[in-house]
């Protein structure tokens, strides 16, 4: 559970805190007092959206948290239907003294909190002065942020800059990858390949490999009107399609399919990745090689490491461990307790094949060699997991050197509600080279070219997978 304490009651008997919960983030409660020591978290609240400034009223009798911008109140202990105060005022911004404010706001913070005292070898003060005059003439809250971000990317640093949050789409993803070469060729959209676990993968009837998409709600797939373009503002809803078996007809058939958001298909996506590769590892190792990927370094990705490091390690003679396109986090040491235990004990019952210890606690014991693989689009929390991995000597590293983008670092919101990364604890090793700015290296370099991955071929793999069996 990833929580954060928002609350104590005026008696100090109770907390509130907002925590991460299968994606959701919602309200719990968590008793204080001795009597009630052995009490459980209760979750208070069960809705989608993320919720801000929680409180208590001064008597403790209720707690009151923004929710979807608007004031929403619950009773407490005892739970209730949430009552939404709506409230509403029109204020007058002058947006020439608000962006002052704002950017003198960020320069401060920034002063007070960034990790480094010599700025990385900049005038933090000349900066400003460098920059005042142009904020003076920003005319939108765009031009004022990107000049904020102008100025701290003078920095040098990573995790940096200021903004909003990102742009939420209501484009629907069906699952269905089409042939490119065939759209590009001829103009036919025929079907490569489903996703597995997606909505044209789970339908009684699903679309098949080598039929034609002719049609999305009625309207025909043309020069000028992709399956995407057809697919906007469609998520949730049923999409009917009129497929083909030829592409001047043939026979046809209708499917009904409900798309999903981005993020969920960028997950269906994902988890096809990986079991590609685990395939991949399998055969070119003649089965004698497990594969997993960790995808960020969050507790929910742990998890499925775990999950994923269970399936993979069975009856086999080592594991990969693929780190590539991971963006960072902070469970690099979790990872690391993992790959770092030996068994010292044994146990088992009578007649029947022993096992660590370690198991019966609910641990793994991995007992296996294993070959780290990294790139430049592994960061952060992941570097850390990939300098400790090679100064613990626990494998060998193959792939390229890290991002170099390596800094612990919080937010803070500034008056216009944009946030404001402020990087301010550094990373460095038992030598005392700093990690940002310095990739970590890897024991064998392997690159990949440009298309490598059409032609079915993944050089990394190839390469850790030869180091592995080598061991």
């Amino acid at each position: 559970m990833n929580a954060t304490a928002a609350a104590i009651s005026a008696n100090s008997k109770d907390l509130l805190f907002t925590a991460v919960v299968a994606g959701k983030v919602n309200i719990w409660a968590l008793p204080l007092d001795e009597p009630r020591a052995e009490q459980p978290p209760r979750q208070l609240t069960a809705s989608e959206s993320s919720k801000y400034a929680v409180q208590f009223t001064p008597d403790s009798r209720a707690f009151f948290y923004l929710e979807d911008g608007v004031i929403t109140v619950r009773k407490f202990p005892a739970g209730n239907e949430p009552v939404r105060v709506n409230v509403r005022a029109d204020v007058t911004v002058d947006f020439h003294a608000e962006k002052l404010q704002i950017f003198n706001e960020a320069w401060r913070a920034l002063r007070d909190s960034f990790y480094d005292p010599t700025f990385r070898g900049q005038d933090w003060t000349v900066l400003r002065e460098r920059f005042a005059p142009l904020v003076a003439g920003a005319q939108t809250s765009g031009e004022l942020h990107t000049l904020i971000n102008l100025m701290v990317g003078e920095l040098r640093a990573s995790h940096l800059g200021s903004g909003f949050g990102g742009w939420t789409g209501n484009d629907g993803y069906t699952g269905i990858i089409l042939d490119a070469r065939a759209m590009q060729r001829h103009g036919h959209a025929r079907i490569q390949r489903i996703i597995p676990d997606s909505p044209a993968a789970l339908i009684a009837k699903p679309p098949l490999p080598g039929e034609y998409v002719r049609t999305v709600d009625g309207t025909m797939l043309g020069p000028a009107t992709s399956l995407d373009q057809l697919l906007r503002r469609s998520v949730g809803r049923r999409v009917r399609m009129s497929l083909a078996s030829a592409p001047d007809g043939g026979t046809i058939r209708n499917v009904d399919l409900r798309p999903v958001d981005a993020n969920s298909y960028w997950q269906l996506r994902y988890r096809d990745w990986v079991h590609h590769n685990e395939a991949y590892v399998h055969r070119i190792s003649n089965g004698r090689l497990g594969y997993v990927h960790i995808e960020t370094m969050s507790y929910a990705a742990y998890q499925q490491f775990l999950a994923d490091l269970d399936a993979e390690a069975h009856g086999k003679d080592g594991v990969i461990v693929d780190v590539r396109y991971n963006g960072g986090g902070h469970t690099a040491t979790f990872v690391l307790d993992v790959l770092t235990r030996r068994s010292a004990l044994l146990s088992g019952f009578r007649e029947r094949a022993t096992l660590d210890v370690g198991h019966l606690a609910g641990n793994r014991v991995l007992n296996k060699p294993t070959v780290l693989i990294t790139n430049e689009r592994s960061a952060s929390n992941t570097e850390m997991l990939s300098e400790s991995y090679r100064h613990l000597g626990l494998g060998r590293v193959v792939g390229r050197p890290t991002a170099g983008a390596v800094i612990w670092t919080y937010s803070i919101r500034l008056l216009d509600g944009a946030s404001l990364r402020l990087p301010h604890l550094s990373i460095v090793t038992s030598e005392g080279e700093d990690l940002e700015g310095h990739g970590r290296p890897v024991d064998i370099e392997v690159a990949r070219p440009l298309g490598e991955w059409n032609r079915g071929q993944d050089r990394q793999l190839d390469a850790a997978v030869r180091v592995l069996l080598e061991a």
